[in-house]
């Protein structure tokens, strides 16, 4: 199989007991070790490890923007297993979405450690939990912050985000 574009997104590994198929065409194998999740050409597609072998001679290079980089992901929920098998794709997504906010909470709390570092005022680092607060309602809840009726919600979690950073910074 001569392919250009080929991706491993990551290997999962399965509960015996919840084995899936291996999508390389003629195989048919059920499996739940090494479960290699590929994109070719913009298809996902699970594959077993020596399919891998069979269809590329070895294991497909994790793309430089791959958000999760290729690395082994164990499952044991029924569903995402479900998922894995059924609408790969979907799931994919949702390790995708995990991913990208995970970085972002970690840049967030890299942020917060710089606040110390910087020697900000309480009122200083009040006014950037609360931007930061509005910020993150308007991208992870596509909630305005500013509109009527959220207010009070904004300021609690503010409030929350300057307790955590005045603990951790003490």
């Amino acid at each position: 199989m001569i392919v250009d574009n080929i991706e491993l997104i990551a290997i999962v590994e399965l509960p015996e007991a919840h084995k899936v198929l291996c999508q390389y065409e003629d195989c048919g194998r059920k499996i739940y070790r090494e479960v290699h999740v590929i994109r070719i050409d913009g298809q996902i597609v699970v594959y077993g490890s020596s399919c891998v072998k069979k269809a590329f001679g070895e294991v497909p290079k994790q793309s430089e923007a791959s958000i999760l980089g290729g690395r082994t992901i164990s499952l044991s929920d029924p569903e995402d297993i479900a998922k894995l098998e059924q609408n790969t794709a979907e799931l994919v997504q949702e390790w995708e979405e995990r991913a990208v906010h995970h970085k972002q909470a970690v840049v967030e709390q890299h942020q917060a450690d710089d606040v110390f570092e910087k020697g900000m005022s309480r009122d200083e680092l009040f006014a950037e939990c609360l931007a930061q607060t509005k910020e993150r309602f308007r991208r992870d809840r596509g909630i305005d912050p500013e509109a009527p009726g959220w207010a009070q919600w904004v300021l609690s979690d503010a409030e929350k985000l300057f307790e955590e950073r005045l603990k951790k910074g003490s």
